[in-house]
């Protein structure tokens, strides 16, 4: 038995009009016809007045019912009331009806509102009921407002006027009543005017200030009798700005006039200006000279004399028409000279000429027998006592004496003397050998004398000094004054020579072999050998010394010998390589290589098929050389393997190893010898074997097959009575629950029940079942009475069993006519019969769709 569906209309069932809304049902049973004609699972609705939807749910011919009545609400009215017209920064009252209440675009939720408007502007207010709500707007026209401009000057001098001109606007009236847009103003005190002008029923207001400045007192400050070419100073008396005749811009000028003139000054404050004069008298000052002698020597006097007015000043405080001075320097001296109160100034510039600023050599002396220099500098003549002029005088003294002379420059002029003195040279004499070896110290010995200073720099007495070839030693010998030169020969012995043939560079472990030949008499090695030949195996650099016997003289020298060290080297690379593959190996250090395979660089690559030792000799710069070796090991090749399964179906988990042993990289990331996979197609599994040093690759495919589908069709709701046939898809083979091997499943008496089949394609299987479900047949039992009156009617009740809703139909036999009834859910129906009627139950068919011919 099948249940009906259950379930109901979801969604609003109160909308506003014009508005949306989703219906959909609660619980989906089966398929669904909704009343608008739609089978979707919801649907949207816009109702335009009250109206009912429908739903009918069928489940497999069992089909209920369920409706909504969709109300539809109207939406308020809302409507702005307000001027339309406003004047810019005007405040407009805005009245909103028609609702319960509202929301204005600004955020305002009153009826009413004020809305400042400066340009041309819609608003919008939204209004609610209980449920809905609706919209007006109205649009503001906005007006400007005039904007007034003056022309004309609101700034005026004291006893002048102004006109003030306005424009923006079609109509002014002032302060005062006036509606002219020109109006007269008189100087006085600063006065402010408020205008209003209209411009399109809108109007605006400006003040008009007009400020009075007072005029300036110019006036000139100084005196009206100057002096001619005599600087004298003007001011201004005010505050403002300036403008002298003279072009000056200055509060203060220095005004300088050779004849009367008349001098003026004009004063500003910005607007308003005044101007003031001077007449002024021109005094001529006095035209004063000094005369006097310009030039002196140091220490002489000079008489200045002023000429040329009535009384003078001079800067010494004399008031006298001359005076004698006696200046020490160059000096500027002033005076002024007075005559009818104007006074003029003169100088004259005295010039002292110094004395010569001379020397002389001082008292001195001169040996016997020597000649004497005496020297006079600092001026451009000179005159000694012997009538010599030349600043240098050179004499022979023979006694104690004085010597004058008379220094010149320019006009002045000085007399100075020096005393000379007559000293005695010393007697010398000098002690010490005549020759020595090369380069061996001589000793001299000087006597004769209080000082001493020998041609190498020694002061002493005794002067020993290093010989290297034949020289002559001079000595200077003085006494307290005088000093005479002797000299000491010394004549060089050569020291022996020898040469030193032999390698004195060599490698460590090398033995050294150094020759000796020249021109000595014997020679002693360091070893204390005595023979020509030296030769030894050094352990590292040293320097062998030997001596040289030649006469009396010797001589002891060395050889450097530089021992080099070997190269060294450290051998690197692959020491282990897989059969047929290349070894990278070198060698690290500095230096030419030469390995065994004949090459010479420092890293070579070689291949071997077998393990085989490398050798390399390393020579450095000093043509010492080292051998060293590496061992590369050569590895057999692997041969990569797997086994597993190579086919599986979908789902199922296939197992793969590898072979031989050693590291493992699946292309799953997996690194063990053996995975474990599902995959859900079919995919090749890669891995890489590494052992020591070789590798392999090898690819491995596995095979997924898909399980069959099995895709039972067929009728799995039946009558009592009827045959069950159902079928699968294409497979290799097929086995019911029931043991049947068909692709076509039958079965003559089916039962209610889960009904399953496995089937095999390929390696894979699958099974599924279906839910079998048997209806009994319906049947219907007539119930009334068999007797009635001609005429009545009879009510003829009908029990029914099977699944409602059933149809059937109704005959009455001996009439031959046929009445039809279908019937959901009444089983009772009216009949009037005439005669003896037989009434039969046909063709009743419930809501399974199960039917019988004759019922009862």
């Amino acid at each position: 038995m099948i249940p009906l569906p259950d379930f109901e209309i979801m969604g609003n069932d109160t909308v506003c009009y014009g508005d949306s809304t989703f219906l959909y049902p609660s619980n989906i049973m089966g398929d669904l016809t909704w009343s608008t004609s739609s089978m979707e699972d919801t649907i949207l609705i816009v109702p335009q007045s009250d109206s009912l939807v429908w739903l009918s749910m069928d489940t497999i011919g069992c089909i209920a019912y369920d409706s909504l009545v969709l109300v539809s609400l109207l939406s308020p009215v809302v409507t702005i009331t307000a001027s339309d017209t406003v004047c810019s920064g005007d405040t407009v009252v805005l009245n909103a009806e028609g609702a319960d209440y509202y929301l204005w675009e600004s955020g305002d939720n009153a009826s009413e509102v004020e809305f400042v408007a400066y340009s041309d502007s819609t608003i919008i207010v939204q209004g609610f009921d209980a449920y809905c709500s609706g919209y007006d707007s109205i649009s503001l026209i906005v007006k400007p407002q005039p904007d007034i401009a003056i022309s004309g000057d609101t700034i005026i001098c004291e006893g002048s006027s102004t006109t003030i001109t306005l424009s923006g606007a079609d109509q002014y009236i002032w302060c005062n009543g006036a509606t002219d847009n020109t109006i007269g103003f008189i100087s006085g005190s600063d006065t402010t005017c408020e205008v209003m002008g209209i411009l399109n029923g809108c109007s605006s207001t400006l003040d008009v200030n007009i400020h009075t400045l007072t005029v300036p007192d110019a006036q000139i400050i100084g005196p009206d009798t100057i002096c001619s070419n005599l600087p004298t100073e003007y001011s201004a008396a005010g505050t403002g700005s300036f403008y002298w005749s003279t072009g000056s811009l200055d509060d203060t000028i220095l005004f300088v006039a050779v004849h009367d003139t008349v001098l003026y000054l004009t004063e500003t404050n910005g607007y308003c200006e005044n101007t003031d004069s001077l007449f002024i008298t021109v005094n001529s000052s006095p035209a004063v000279s000094v005369t006097a002698d310009t030039s002196v020597c140091e220490g002489e006097s000079v008489l200045l004399v002023a000429s040329g007015a009535d009384g003078y000043a001079w800067s010494n405080m004399s008031s006298d028409d001359s005076i004698l001075v006696y200046p020490v320097e160059d000096t500027v001296f002033y005076v002024i000279a007075e005559q009818n109160d104007c006074y003029t100034e003169d100088s004259v510039v005295i010039v002292v000429n110094p004395l010569p600023q001379y020397s002389i050599l001082q008292d001195t002396f001169a040996c016997s027998g020597d000649s004497a220099e005496l020297w006079a500098s600092g001026g451009d003549d000179y005159l000694w006592g012997n009538g010599y002029t030349d600043s240098v005088l050179t004499i022979y003294p023979v006694a104690d004496s004085y010597y004058y002379v008379t220094i010149s420059s320019g006009n002045c002029s000085v007399t100075d003397s020096v005393f000379l003195s007559v000293e005695e040279i010393p007697v010398v004499s000098i002690s010490g050998p005549d020759s020595v070896c090369y380069g061996e110290y001589a000793t001299l010995e000087v006597s004769g004398g209080f000082s001493y200073n020998w041609s190498n720099g020694s002061i002493d007495s005794i002067n020993t000094a290093l010989i290297y070839s034949d020289t002559t030693f001079y000595v200077t010998v003085s006494n307290d004054f005088c000093s005479i030169i002797e000299q000491q020969s010394l004549t060089h012995i050569p020291l022996p020579v020898a040469s030193i043939s032999g390698n004195t560079q060599i490698c460590m472990n090398d033995t050294l072999q150094l020759i000796a030949s020249g021109n000595y008499d014997s020679i002693n090695w360091v070893t204390y050998s005595t023979l020509d030949t030296l030769a030894l195996v050094p352990a590292g650099d040293l320097d062998i010394q030997y001596i040289l016997y030649s006469g009396q003289c010797t001589i002891t020298d060395s050889v450097n010998v530089l021992v080099h060290p070997l190269p060294q080297s450290e051998m690197y690379g692959d020491t282990l390589i897989c059969e047929g593959t290349d070894a990278v190996i070198g060698v690290l250090g500095s230096g030419d290589y030469l390995w065994s395979t004949g090459s010479s660089l420092s890293e070579i690559m070689v291949t071997p098929s077998i393990s085989t030792d490398y050798y390399v000799t390393v020579s450095n710069a000093y043509q010492c050389t080292s051998l060293d070796s590496i061992f590369v090991e050569v590895q057999a090749m692997i041969n990569a393997e797997i086994i597993g399964d190579s086919a599986i179906c979908y789902g199922d988990t296939a197992v793969l190893q590898a072979l031989p042993s050693g590291n493992y990289e699946w292309s799953n990331g997996s690194t063990d010898q053996q995975v474990q996979i599902s995959p859900d197609q079919s995919v090749d599994m890669q891995v890489i074997i590494t052992y020591q040093a070789c590798s392999d690759t090898t690819v491995f495919p596995v095979q997924v097959f898909n399980e069959p589908i099995i895709g039972i069709s067929g009728d799995t709701v039946l009558c009592a009575g009827d045959f069950l046939q159902l079928t699968v898809n294409n497979a290799d083979s097929y086995l019911w629950s029931d043991g049947s091997t068909d692709q076509l499943y039958l079965n003559g008496l089916p039962q209610d029940g889960y009904y399953s089949v496995t089937v095999e394609a390929g390696l894979c299987s699958s099974s599924d079942s279906v839910f079998v479900v048997v209806n009994d047949l319906p049947t219907a039992v007539i119930n009334a009475q068999d007797t009635i009156c001609n005429g009545q009617n009879l009510e003829m009740g009908i029990v029914f069993t099977g699944q409602s809703p059933f149809s059937y139909t109704i005959r009455a036999q001996n009439e031959g006519v046929y009445n039809q009834y279908v019937s959901w859910n009444d089983t009772l129906i009216q009949i009037s019969p005439t005669d003896l009627e037989v009434y039969v139950v046909e063709n009743l068919v419930d809501a399974n769709q199960c039917a019988l011919s004759v019922a009862d």
